[in-house]
């Protein structure tokens, strides 16, 4: 029985390793940059949240093993970030105590801080919640990412490596 639980543990385990491997390239991908706005035919939202530096046009970036020069990163799009911010003001408004809402700190108690950093993978003891529908409802993440709320911050997460990517926090968003 212990070594038939040995072997599905080492199977999962190899799996997480592979999948790791495989988003090992987006987790050294430069933030930020000075990309071209190009359509490329895919949905609008993907465009604020996807951008492509090609190397000939901005004179960096690294070989792509087909031959081309293009990075890839993932942050939060305008238009998300726009919805998430205005919900945030929305549920701040309704939710802070009059005290809290006075020290303009997000609403976090004395003592409280962040759980979390970006670039970083998310702690594991750290408790995430998936988004409230009606928010959930309004964003479109990027594929193999998603959106998870920790206290009263969105974070844009790595689905199998669980990376910190991007945040809205209650803090930069409420009076926005």
């Amino acid at each position: 029985m212990t070594t038939h639980c040995l072997k599905i543990f080492s199977w999962a385990l190899l799996m997480l390793v592979v999948l790791c491997l495989g988003f090992a390239g987006s987790a050294y991908a430069e933030k930020g940059g000075s990309g071209k706005d190009k359509s490329r035919g895919h949905d609008d939202r993907y465009e604020d949240s996807i951008h492509h530096d090609d190397a000939h046009e901005s004179g960096r970036g690294a070989q792509s093993s087909d031959g081309g020069d293009d990075k890839l990163w993932v942050r939060i799009g305008d238009d998300d970030r726009s919805i998430i911010t205005a919900f945030i003001n929305d549920d701040h408004r309704r939710h802070c105590p009059p005290g809290l809402a006075k020290k303009n700190n997000g609403c976090l108690p004395p003592g409280i801080a962040k759980k979390y950093t970006i670039g970083q993978r998310l702690p594991d003891d750290v408790v995430w919640d998936p988004l409230p529908d009606d928010l959930r409802a309004r964003l479109k993440p990027v594929p193999g990412y998603q959106y998870v709320q920790v206290d009263k911050d969105i974070l844009l997460i790595g689905e199998a490596a669980k990376k910190v990517v991007d945040a809205v926090t209650l803090i930069s968003a409420v009076g926005e």
